[in-house]
Parts: C-alpha cells; structure tokens; sequence
C-alpha cells in the first residue's frame, strides 16, 4: 500500500511537472506567434513603405524625362537660332564687302568692322 502510494504521488509529481512544462510550452507557442505577427505586420509596413518610395520615384523619374526632353528642346531651338543668327552676318558680310565708297566709285570695297573714313560724306 506505501510503495502504491509513493508511486501514485510519483506519478502525480511528474504529472504536475509534465503539466507545468506544457503551460510553458503553450505560453512560449504564444509568445512566438505574436511575434511572428508583429514581424509579418513590420514586414507589411516596410512593403507598403517601399511600394509607396517607388512609386514616388517612378512619378519623379518621369518628371525628369519631361524636362529634360524640354531642355533637349530648347538646346535645339538654341542652336537654330545660332545658325540662323551665323548665317545673317555672313550675309550681311558679305553684302558689306560688295559695298563701295558711292562718292567715290574707284575706292576699294568697305570694311565691315569699321566705317568709312574718308571725309567726302
């Protein structure tokens, strides 16, 4: 009856024992589950943060191209310009150096940097 006993409050030690090693268990379980949510969450954040960064980017970098695209334009526009501008002083050069002294016919051609400096006119 005594060694029935003793084996019963044995059992019932290491029933208590194996009880207290499940509540941990059970509590360590919860424990990891909602610091695998708080990590999923983190991990949403950080998505929805890094989506939002790209999309922001990708709204800049096609601002970027529009200006760009308008510099390349008026860079063109520019250069134009210059030839254009280039090509009306040649004429006007040009059409200089045909010019003569009309008070004087037999003069040679004018300078088109500097004027006439004779004193007929």
């Amino acid at each position: 009856m005594l060694v029935q006993q003793n084996k019963d409050a044995d059992n019932q030690n290491q029933l208590n024992i194996l009880r207290k090693k499940l509540e941990s268990l059970s509590k360590q379980k919860t424990e990891m589950k909602s610091e695998r949510e708080q990590e999923q969450e983190q991990m949403q954040l950080h998505m929805s943060r890094m989506e939002e960064k790209e999309k922001s980017l990708s709204s800049r970098i096609v601002e970027l191209e529009q200006q760009e695209s308008n510099l390349m334009r008026m860079v063109e526009g520019l250069r134009n310009d210059t030839a254009a501008a280039e090509d009306e002083v040649k004429a006007v050069r040009a059409e200089m150096s045909e010019k003569v002294c009309p008070l004087v016919p037999s003069s040679p051609p004018l300078c088109p940097s500097r004027p006439c400096l004779r004193s007929c006119h």
